[in-house]
């Protein structure tokens, strides 16, 4: 009977060690609850231990310490206790398994949730005589990264460019015979509001993930690693922003779906990005000007002009524009740490439905970063290509009564009034043919002498990174100019052309999140101006190169 107990109380303690495992896991409460394999060795750790109590108490059998109703009455009330928790134990193990296996709950919502993001700003003085020297606030970008389950994730990254007000008033008087409706919109130069990415993942285990929502198209490495403060030069490449050969400058987002993973192969790390996407498409943007002009002895002229800028954006976020899917995708091998070298497309229908014409535009790309001596080497080459620009341009040209359509009239004190409609090119440059690089090497390292001066007091791991850029943009058949004349093309110009910029930088990085920079570059084309070959240089018509100085910092938090 004695040997009976025994066994039960052998029974009651393991399933007690275990509860007091499960509950109390002092060496867990900061970090993950411990896994299964981790619990079933702490079980048989305590296994051990009430086998060696078990033979402890069986050669102290013979000795009437303890009355034996003493001993019944202690095992009755710790197999009542027991019972009272056991349903809790199994709650608790189901939810330690639920935790490392990505099903149920995994706590409260601050530890499903973060929230980030980064910012930049830059000082630059230039050598362009219409390039004034100022302060830019380049971008600041909200990010919320959402994981309910390990298997379940959503990401949201807003982004506030240039941007720091937006104001709308509206007003309507009605009195007598007259109603007057009044619109203002105030706002900065430049600003934007766009959301840079805003997608779900659905993992089915990590070689095979469902991804959905507005997503980074994969196409070379800088449009899915664009945030500012994981480069050290204050200004984005001329192949993703300056002079795109990229159809969409960076960051670059479409709306679609598709998969992603990573897996091993060999010993070697394969990582890839598939979608289906909207795809890229032209588009119009239209802007309003008012102009007033007077000269001696005359009336007053007023003219009003309404311009439609004609280029490349990203795909609707409603709808398809085209009736066609277009598709993007990039494979990278990881051969070893700090190793990679990836491949990249893009091809899709780039024209809307509406001018009834089906042109394909593809993108192909190929990156890398390597790690050798200290350096890093990160580099991407780019290659874009536009069907039929000629006959998009008939196309639009034959919805079109003319390019500039004038409508005079006489208005109140001899005042002229003049309005005009004009047709435009987009500011990203648009050609039959686009192909870029960039390369850029970087060396960091550390002088002890500042681990006890403002440059390294407090930071764990800071860094100084010198840093060279040498890139290269070049277009066939650059669309230069357009001109309708009742509605048929009567003038359509291009050119081939280059543009090349050199950077030299120095940054100083005291946290990985964290750069500050001091960086000289260089412009320069073969052709009379850099005016028309990039959308962040103000050149004059004999400008054909120039030298910047610029002062960035970059942060993330």
């Amino acid at each position: 009977m004695f040997f009976d107990r025994n066994m039960k109380l052998k029974r009651i303690a393991l399933r007690f060690s275990v509860f007091i495992l499960v509950l109390y896991p002092a060496p867990y409460a900061v970090s993950a609850p411990p896994t299964m394999e981790e619990m079933w060795r702490l079980i048989q750790q305590q296994q051990r231990t009430i086998e060696e109590l078990k033979i402890r108490l069986d050669e102290s059998q013979g000795y009437p310490s303890v009355p034996e109703r003493q001993v019944t009455t202690d095992l009755e009330v710790l197999e009542r206790r027991v019972a009272e928790n056991a349903a809790r134990l199994d709650a608790t193990a189901e939810i330690v398994e639920q935790q490392n296996t990505g099903v149920g709950n995994t706590g409260g919502w601050w530890n499903r949730v973060a929230v980030g993001g980064y910012g930049s700003a830059r000082f630059e003085a230039s050598g362009l005589d219409e390039q004034n020297a100022g302060f830019t606030h380049r971008r600041f970008v909200l990010a919320v990264n959402a994981q309910p389950l390990d298997r379940l994730q959503t990401y949201l990254e807003l982004e506030f460019e240039r941007f720091t007000e937006l104001e709308l008033e509206k007003g309507i008087e009605a009195g007598g015979d007259e109603l007057e409706i009044s619109q203002a919109i105030e706002g900065t130069n430049g600003s934007e509001i766009s959301v840079e990415q805003a997608w779900a993942r659905y993992v089915i285990d990590p070689a095979l993930q469902v991804d959905f929502g507005a997503v980074l198209v994969p196409v070379g490495r800088f449009n899915v690693n664009h945030d500012d403060n994981q480069w050290v030069l204050p200004r984005r490449t001329l192949v993703d922003r300056g002079a795109p050969v990229l159809p969409v400058t960076a960051a670059w987002t479409e709306l679609g779906a598709g998969i992603s993973g990573s897996t091993s192969v060999g010993g070697a790390l394969l990582d890839y990005r598939l979608y289906a996407l909207n795809g890229t498409t032209v588009d119009f943007e239209f802007e309003n000007e008012l102009e007033v002009a007077a000269e001696e002895g005359e009336d007053t002229e007023l003219e009003s002009i309404i311009e439609a800028e004609f280029g490349p954006s990203r795909g609707p976020f409603e709808g398809n524009a085209n009736d066609s899917m277009a598709f993007a995708g990039r494979i990278g091998l990881h051969p070893a740490p700090g190793q990679e070298i990836a491949l990249s497309g893009y091809v899709g229908n780039y024209v809307p439905s509406f001018l009834d014409n089906d042109e394909t535009l593809w993108s192909i790309g190929i990156d890398g970063l390597h790690h050798a001596g200290g350096f890093e080497i990160e580099y991407e080459a780019v290659a874009t290509h536009f069907d039929g620009l000629n006959r998009i341009a008939e196309a639009f040209a034959g919805l079109t009564l003319s390019r500039e359509r004038e409508i005079n009239g006489t208005v109140e004190d001899g005042a002229f009034a003049t309005h005009k409609i004009e047709f435009t090119l987009s500011s990203n440059v648009m050609a039959t043919n686009k192909t870029g690089y960039w390369l850029e090497i970087r060396r960091p390292f550390w002088i002890d002498a500042l681990n006890d001066t403002v440059f390294g007091r407090g930071f764990a791991d800071p860094k100084l990174i010198p840093t060279f850029r040498m890139e290269q943009v070049f277009f066939d058949n650059q669309l230069q100019r357009i001109e309708f004349d009742g509605g048929s093309l009567t003038a359509f110009e291009t050119r081939d052309a280059s543009i090349n910029r050199a950077t030299l930088g120095l940054g100083y990085r005291p946290a990985p999140e964290w750069v500050i920079t001091l960086a000289g570059e260089y412009t320069w084309t073969g052709e009379d101006s850099l005016s028309g070959l990039t959308n962040f240089l103000a050149a004059g018509d004999s400008e054909d190169d120039n030298f910047s100085l610029l002062l960035g910092a970059a942060f993330g938090f």
